[in-house]
């Protein structure tokens, strides 16, 4: 068998059919996570099915198995792509030689906006914690919170010690922020029910992180009593 003949039959083989390149596979695996949030944010969680998100990605069912293995998989991934989104948007707005309490403000209000904008990650999250799994879980705390949770941190540490938050503690601090974030997207219906707040409104998301965000502030000034 000559060169060229040969050239000829790798080439063919590089494209057959079944046979994805790096970038297909990318796109696939992203059109399947677009898919799966768009059912989350039209129908809810409990829509989630993969069947349905194979139809919305215009994917075979067994391509979602594969890249995903199962449901659970696919929940794993859009919390993991969400979060990273949250951080991003935290890391837009901080200045490394910005004044310590307009940064923790800004970074709060960012942080409960995320949230709020994004109901589903409180809902994946806690779904996928309430499954059990520890690897899951284990995944879930190295991808989901300790990139968002290490930022605000060092947003905090650098602030320690300066004149407007004397003696904050982190420890108490954190586990606080993340509950102002997340306890809104569980509560909603309570919420509007209660106090009139719709929390899936811009305009009263906006209002609640704001506020939320100089209660930190204002009892981080305050906090003069821990450690």
């Amino acid at each position: 068998m000559d060169v060229q003949l040969i050239n000829l039959v790798t080439m063919m083989a590089a494209k057959r059919p079944g046979r994805p390149t790096k970038k297909d596979s990318r796109d696939a695996k992203q059109a399947i996570v677009n898919a799966a949030r768009s059912i989350i944010e039209e129908s809810g969680l409990h829509s989630l099915t993969i069947r349905a998100v194979a139809e919305r990605a215009g994917v075979g069912t067994a391509l979602v198995n594969y890249y995903f293995t199962n449901k659970q998989g696919l929940k794993e991934a859009i919390a993991v792509e969400a979060a990273a989104e949250v951080q991003e948007l935290i890391q837009i707005i901080l200045v490394p030689e910005g004044n310590p309490a307009e940064m923790i403000q800004q970074a709060v209000r960012q942080f409960v906006m995320s949230i709020g904008e994004r109901p589903y990650i409180t809902r994946l999250v806690m779904d996928l914690v309430l499954a059990g799994d520890e690897e899951v879980l284990r995944r879930l705390v190295t991808n989901v919170a300790l990139p968002n949770l290490t930022m605000l941190k060092e947003v905090l540490e650098s602030a320690k010690g300066k004149v407007e938050f004397p003696g904050a503690d982190l420890r108490l601090i954190l586990p606080a922020m993340a509950g102002a974030a997340f306890y809104p997207s569980v509560m909603a219906p309570l919420l509007l029910a209660l106090t009139g707040l719709d929390l899936g409104a811009k305009d009263d998301l906006e209002l609640y992180a704001e506020h939320t965000a100089r209660l930190f502030v204002n009892g981080l000034k305050h906090s003069g009593g821990t450690k």
